[in-house]
């Protein structure tokens, strides 16, 4: 098992012990040959991360009542539609004054029209995760798939989120998910704007 395999495990463990049991709403992993099939449509290449997750995983169905974000705000989108999000926002980006990296591999979309994407440029394994808001401006929230997954865990943990109704609930407590945010990810400055 992958370390990112195994963080994502953990992840659904401590989710399911609050409630929020996902499991059957995860999608079944990739083959890696098939994964790196579906990632030559775009112009770079994963990272050995986003491989091993997709392996894990291919991202989070639609759920009728609970929510089918895993991380944050966020729904983990399969390969299938992150590639077709990217063409999209490169797309959209040619005409923006805030130009969408062709770097960077959506991940997370949120109804709100904010993107969670992953560096792929930097060539490494370990991209940075990078919160895209057009509104609210561009910034490193993770240093790395391996960090999201482990501040993610945090503050399940920690009880920053609960199930009320069937739904995820985030607590109003910012200042503890931006201390938590800051420390497991020293450096990335989004956490200067949350806390």
């Amino acid at each position: 098992m992958s370390e990112i395999s195994s963080l994502m495990s953990n992840l659904l463990l401590v989710m399911g012990r609050q409630g929020a049991n996902i499991n059957k709403n995860i999608r079944p992993g990739l083959p890696r040959q098939k994964i790196v099939e579906k990632a030559s449509l775009l112009p770079f290449k994963l990272t050995d991360h986003l491989i091993d997750l997709y392996e894990y995983c291919d991202g989070v169905t639609d759920r009728p009542r609970l929510t089918a974000n895993l991380i944050d705000d966020g729904r983990f989108m399969s390969l299938d539609e992150a590639v077709r999000h990217y063409r999209n926002l490169t797309f959209n980006a040619a005409s923006a004054s805030d130009d969408y990296q062709g770097t960077w591999f959506p991940l997370l979309y949120a109804e709100s029209g904010e993107c969670t994407v992953v560096e792929c440029g930097d060539g490494t394994d370990r991209g940075q995760i990078i919160s895209y808001d057009v509104e609210m401006g561009i910034s490193v929230q993770y240093l790395s798939l391996e960090s999201m997954f482990k501040t993610v865990t945090q503050y399940w943990i920690e009880g920053l989120y609960s199930l009320v109704d069937g739904f995820w609930q985030p607590s109003s407590d910012s200042i503890k998910f931006g201390r938590i945010g800051a420390r497991m990810n020293p450096g990335a400055d989004y956490w200067n704007y949350v806390s």
